[in-house]
């Protein structure tokens, strides 16, 4: 995926693009993770919505690498990172999840 190209960017570039557990984020932002993670675990299975939460960071997690992930969960890096695709690619079909990335993004 090119820099120049925002049309194709990915839910895990704009996810990657927000800092979650901010001190200053408020009661708000604090609502906002908690319906994003709502949704991440209804679209999700929950091995993958917890991929997701641990990688990114979200609901006051602390962001952790692919690798990890990869020693908690007893995969590969590469398995890891496909799952995190996967979800990515489900969580842009969801019209709850993809309005409040695009929220959170804003």
């Amino acid at each position: 995926m090119s820099n120049d190209d925002d049309s194709k960017s990915s839910v895990g570039d704009n996810m990657e693009n927000r800092t979650f557990n901010a001190p200053d984020s408020g009661i708000e932002n604090e609502e906002l993770e908690r319906e994003l993670e709502k949704a991440l675990y209804r679209v999700l299975s929950k091995r993958d919505a917890d991929i997701i939460c641990n990688f990114y960071g979200i609901a006051g997690r602390r962001a952790m690498s692919v690798g990890e992930l990869a020693d908690i969960y007893n995969l590969t890096d590469t398995r890891i990172n496909q799952i995190r695709r996967s979800a990515e690619e489900k969580m842009r079909k969801d019209d709850e999840t993809v309005e409040l990335l695009q929220y959170l993004n804003a």
